[in-house]
């Protein structure tokens, strides 16, 4: 057989093409120091050591110091059936305990804890466009035909209005008018700190919602939720998380209608 195949098949049982070329030169001259091996593979010392000490630590051949020079030679020239023989032990000591391991796998599955919440903050007057418009996109990505409002609605949050969230707010409420998408109003009423909350369907109350003072508004629809906060730099936070909305849905289920 031929130098290169055997060079092929040698890449085959773990070795480069060099180190195959200087296991074929081992095989066929025996115990020779690094610098004549260089020699014979055409190979600058330093790399041709390194590739000696590879094939040494994967006891592929073998070593010994002579007069503090160091010889490397093949041990064994059944290395290679070896090897695999080796390997199959090694695979079939894997193989029983696989199950044990998968098995472990179903536990670490069942007790998995739930992840943190996907988060998202927006901040800024300018961002607040691109709040509204992820909750509308996000409503109708997920088909959903009903939306929970909540407002803080106190005197102290109505000292000013900013017509600009007035644009924005109305023109996403148009939106979901027009897309058939309801909302359920939940107003934080009081004089100056929240005293109750009640439920009423009348849209035309949000017109005169406070947006200032740290005024307080929340979007809640199926796993999300959105809450806009109004102060002197307005900042809106998106959340993703079941458990945190099913806990809002619940409250807001036994919230009153407004007479």
């Amino acid at each position: 057989m031929e130098k290169n195949k055997i060079l092929q098949i040698f890449q085959r049982f773990w070795l480069t093409q060099k180190q195959g070329e200087i296991f074929l030169f081992l095989y066929q001259y025996g115990k020779n120091p690094a610098s004549i091996v260089a020699k014979w593979v055409w190979m600058e010392r330093t790399n041709t050591y390194k590739s000696l000490k590879k094939l040494v630590y994967k006891w592929i051949i073998a070593e010994l110091s002579i007069k503090w020079i160091k010889y490397f030679f093949i041990s064994d020239k059944k290395i290679f059936s070896h090897k695999i023989e080796e390997e199959k032990k090694n695979l079939q000591e894997k193989q029983k305990h696989l199950p044990l391991l998968e098995s472990e796998f179903i536990k670490l599955d069942k007790n998995e804890t739930s992840p943190l919440p996907s988060m998202r903050f927006f901040q800024g007057k300018e961002e607040m466009k691109y709040f509204f418009e992820d909750i509308y996109n996000t409503v109708r990505e997920s088909w959903y035909v009903m939306i929970k409002m909540f407002a803080s609605n106190t005197l102290e949050n109505k000292t000013t209005n900013s017509s600009i969230f007035l644009d924005y707010s109305w023109d996403f409420i148009k939106k979901l008018k027009k897309n058939k998408i309801n909302i359920e109003v939940y107003l934080g009423n009081g004089i100056l700190n929240l005293e109750s909350i009640i439920k009423s369907y009348n849209i035309d109350e949000l017109e005169n919602l406070p947006a200032s003072s740290s005024a307080i508004q929340m979007y809640l629809f199926w796993d999300f939720i959105y809450i806009a906060i109004f102060k002197s730099v307005p900042f809106w936070i998106k959340i993703e998380s079941q458990e945190f909305a099913q806990m809002l849905h619940f409250l807001f289920k036994n919230i009153h209608t407004k007479n």
